[in-house]
């Protein structure tokens, strides 16, 4: 179970990233444009990346605030805008790796706390619209406290690498999407549960 002090940890940690992001929003134009599109041949899909630039320092940095899907068959636009998706002042949560490398899987970050939707890229529209997931997948602590995710990589076409924890104390751990199986990379997880779609799955340990 977690103590206090690492409650308390995580909400100044909460509180530090907030007021960071407030300090580095400095948008050259208050009106969000394309930033990159992230092309899916094999479904002739588009993801747009859009946002703002942002001074940070004496450099200028990219801020991607959201993403939209574009079929470049119709031309037609789905923004992903789910109630629980990332939070439009965190600054680098959307800037990932989205698709699979085979381009079969969309894997779309939640707030930092709910952890990632995963739709099947021909479902990709169809489910867009309704703002809905083949799958989801998060991490919690062993009593249901939320903890924080973030995306790191895919590793082969149907499997992705993220972490989760609180700050200082994060736990890599791989998903692999077809059979839904969460396994740790690192040894300090007896602590963490994991959840998809389907309900609790259980975290073992990588071989």
């Amino acid at each position: 179970m977690l103590s206090k002090g690492r409650l308390g940890l995580l909400l100044l940690l909460l509180m530090s990233c907030s007021s960071r992001f407030v300090q580095l929003s400095h948008p050259q134009s208050s009106r969000p444009h394309v930033i990159k599109v992230v092309p899916n041949h094999k479904y002739n899909l588009d993801a747009i990346f859009s946002g703002e630039d942002i001074t940070v320092g004496n450099r200028t940095e990219k801020w991607v605030r959201q993403v939209t899907i574009r079929s470049a068959v119709t031309g037609n636009e789905i923004r992903f805008s789910r109630p629980d998706g990332p939070s439009p002042s965190d600054f680098g949560a959307l800037d990932i790796e989205i698709w699979s490398p085979d381009e079969e899987f969309l894997v779309l970050p939640l707030d930092r706390f709910h952890g990632f939707c995963i739709i099947r890229a021909e479902e990709t529209i169809p489910l867009l619209q309704k703002q809905s997931c083949s799958d989801m997948v998060r991490a919690t602590t062993e009593t249901g406290g939320v903890l924080w995710h973030q995306f790191e990589r895919w590793d082969g076409n149907e499997a992705f690498i993220f972490s989760s924890g609180l700050y200082g104390d994060l736990t890599r751990l791989k998903y692999q999407i077809p059979s839904g199986k969460l396994t740790s990379l690192d040894s300090n997880f007896s602590f963490l549960r994991g959840y998809n779609s389907e309900g609790k799955i259980e975290i073992t340990r990588a071989p």
